[in-house]
C-alpha cells in the first residue's frame, strides 16, 4: 500500500521521479522525500547442543506461511542491535537462552506485507532454558539437516545451506 500522507507533517504526498529515475513520494508541504527501506529481521540456525547435524525449526503460528516451518527469528526493535534481537527472538520463540556464535550472512527476502525484509542470519549457541514454542511459533522441534520438513522462506533455506557448508565432514 502506497503512503498518502507525510509522516513528518501529515500533509498529502505527491509522486515524482527522482534524479535516478525512480518513482518516489514527496510531501506537498514540507518537501520531505519518502524512501522505502527494507525491514531488518533475524533468522537463526540453532544447532542441537549435543548434535550439530540437527537444527531447530519452528512451525509458524501466524501469516505469512502459517502452519509451515521456518527458522526462529523475527523483526528487530528500534533500540537493539541485530545480535540483541537474535538473542531476544531465540528466547521468545523457543524458550531457549543463547548467544550468537557466528554470522551466516545477510539476505533480502521479499515480503507480501513489507515489500522487502533484510535478513541477518546467525548460528546460535544454546546456553540453557527449556525448549517450548511460544510467541509466533506453535511448535519448536529439532530436525536432522537431511530430514527436515520444507522451509517456507528462501532466505531461511539459504542460511541452512550456508550452515551445512560450514560443518566439517558433512
Amino acid at each position: 500500500m502506497e503512503k498518502r500522507y507525510c509522516p513528518y507533517c501529515g500533509s498529502l504526498l505527491k509522486p515524482f521521479i527522482d534524479h535516478e529515475g525512480k518513482s518516489r513520494q514527496r510531501c506537498r508541504n514540507c518537501g520531505a522525500v519518502i524512501y522505502e527501506n527494507p525491514i531488518p529481521a533475524t533468522a537463526l540456525v540453532i544447532p542441537k547442543p549435543d548434535d550439530a547435524r540437527q537444527i531447530l525449526l519452528v512451525k509458524r503460528a501466524v501469516e505469512p506461511c502459517k502452519g509451515e516451518y521456518s527458522l526462529p527469528g523475527g523483526f528487530l526493535e528500534i533500540d537493539e542491535s541485530s545480535e540483541e534481537g537474535a538473542i531476544r527472538e531465540m528466547l521468545e520463540e523457543t524458550g531457549l537462552h543463547g548467544k550468537v556464535k557466528k554470522l551466516l550472512g545477510v539476505r533480502n527476502q521479499p515480503s507480501p506485507q513489507y515489500k522487502m525484509v533484510l535478513l541477518v542470519g546467525y548460528e546460535m549457541e544454546v546456553l540453557g532454558g527449556e525448549l517450548a514454542a511460544s510467541d509466533d511459533a506453535e511448535e519448536a522441534k529439532f530436525f536432522p539437516l537431511d530430514e527436515h520438513p520444507p522451509i517456507a522462506f528462501a532466505g531461511h533455506r539459504w542460511f541452512v545451506d550456508n550452515y551445512k557448508s560450514l560443518i566439517t565432514n558433512y
